[in-house]
């Protein structure tokens, strides 16, 4: 007999962006990023960034697509705007870059101005 694991949900505290929604209904909602990826060559969990801030792109313009009026995307930890969204079109993006933190064996964000 297997053992199921218990779920866990995830920890906002790990977050590298945020995404605030607000919708035409006139709801508003948070969502965080998780930056988890999975590497079938070293066959590991490994943490990359770039992976994070594309699902919460694809969760925007996939899933809430013709549903919100204006999305945010921040950096969670300086609270500073990476992209915006209006209607479905982005009308805003920082300048940034990634980087390859090797002490960390990990792909990081930061803004390049």
């Amino acid at each position: 007999m297997t053992q199921k694991t218990e779920y866990q949900k995830p920890d906002p505290a790990k977050a590298t962006f945020k995404m605030l929604v607000y919708f035409k209904n006139g709801s508003a909602r948070t969502y965080y990023n998780y930056h988890t990826a999975y590497s079938a060559e070293k066959k590991r969990v490994y943490i990359d960034d770039s992976v994070g801030l594309r699902k919460l792109e694809r969760l925007l313009l996939f899933k809430f697509k013709e549903k919100y009026v204006t999305a945010i995307i921040l950096h969670k930890d300086s609270d500073r705007q990476v992209k915006k969204y209006v209607a479905d079109k982005k009308i805003a993006e920082s300048s940034y870059t990634f980087y390859y933190d090797a002490a960390a064996d990990a792909v990081r964000f930061k803004f390049t101005n």
